[in-house]
């Protein structure tokens, strides 16, 4: 882990490489990393750390982390990831993710998961500005 973040690769080399070896280390470094690897990935290489989120094998302190990131990402990587973990009932972010769906979309389908995915394409589609930050 160190040879490479003394490398003189880029940021985005360097954060692809950490999170290729990310799920070899010990749990006490993975929460050491996260946070490092959460502020430099960008939102057009989110996904590597959204499948981090979504996997229910991730520790609670990583998840936390990267639920904690997930909020100041836009609605077009947010909303998906928060159904993907909300819809999970042994993710255990489950239920703090439904209730970031509920607050931030401002209705409540319980565990109506097709009703949650048709409110999210909808919010998605009418809240274009949302979407526009992605690419920067």
């Amino acid at each position: 882990m160190e040879k490479i973040l003394n490398s003189q690769d880029s940021d985005a080399a360097i954060s692809s490489k950490l999170i290729a070896i990310f799920p070899e280390l010990p749990a006490d470094q993975q929460e050491d990393l996260i946070s490092q690897l959460a502020a430099q990935v960008s939102d057009k290489d989110y996904a590597s750390l959204g499948n981090m989120l979504t996997n229910k094998a991730t520790t609670v302190d990583v998840a936390e982390v990267l639920m904690t990131d997930l909020i100041d990402r836009p609605d077009s990587i947010r909303l998906p990831l928060l159904l993907d973990v909300a819809r999970s009932p042994d993710h255990p972010k489950a239920e703090d993710a439904h209730d970031l769906l509920e607050v931030l979309l401002d209705v409540n389908y319980h565990n109506d998961w097709d009703a949650w995915a048709k409110k999210i394409s909808e919010w998605l589609a009418s809240h274009p500005e949302k979407m526009q930050t992605e690419s920067l």
